[in-house]
C-alpha cells in the first residue's frame, strides 16, 4: 500500500510500516498487534494522538499507552492528548510534531523497525526524513 496507509519504507537507517492517515481505537490496536507479531531485534513507535474521540480521548489513550507497554525499546507519543496518560517507562511524550521533528534530530532512530500511527492532523508523515 501507499499514501501513509499500511505502508512499507525502507530508509538508509530504519525500516518504517507508516500508516498516519487515519487512527482510532480499532485501527490503533490493529496496528499495535500486527507490528508486535514483525519480527525485529529492535523496535521502536511513534504514535500520534487519536482526535474526535470526546468523552472516551482519556480512556482510549490510556488504553493505547497500555497495549504498547512491551516490546519496544523507543516510544515517542505526540499529541496533548496524551497528557495525563501513564505511559511505560522509557516513553518519550511530545505535545506536536515540531518538538518530534526536533527531537529525532537530537537523538535519531536507527536500525529499528519503526511503527509511525496516527492521524492525519498529526502530520507524522513529515518526519520520514528524519527516519
Amino acid at each position: 500500500p501507499s499514501n501513509n496507509r499500511s505502508q512499507f519504507v525502507q530508509t538508509a537507517h530504519n525500516r518504517l510500516y507508516l500508516d498516519c492517515y487515519n487512527a482510532n481505537p480499532s485501527s490503533m490496536a490493529a496496528a499495535v498487534d500486527s507490528f508486535a507479531a514483525i519480527a525485529a531485534p529492535r523496535k521502536a513507535a511513534i504514535i500520534g494522538a487519536m482526535k474526535e474521540l470526546g468523552d472516551a480521548s482519556r480512556r482510549e489513550h490510556q488504553a493505547l499507552a497500555d497495549r504498547l507497554a512491551a516490546g519496544l525499546q523507543r516510544l515517542i507519543v505526540v499529541g496533548p492528548e496524551f497528557d495525563g496518560i501513564s505511559l511505560p517507562d522509557g516513553a518519550c511524550r511530545l505535545p506536536d510534531t515540531d518538538a518530534l521533528r526536533a527531537h529525532l534530530e537530537a537523538s535519531p532512530l536507527e536500525g529499528c523497525a519503526v511503527l509511525v500511527k496516527g492521524s492525519n492532523s498529526n502530520r507524522l508523515w513529515t518526519v520520514v526524513d528524519l527516519l
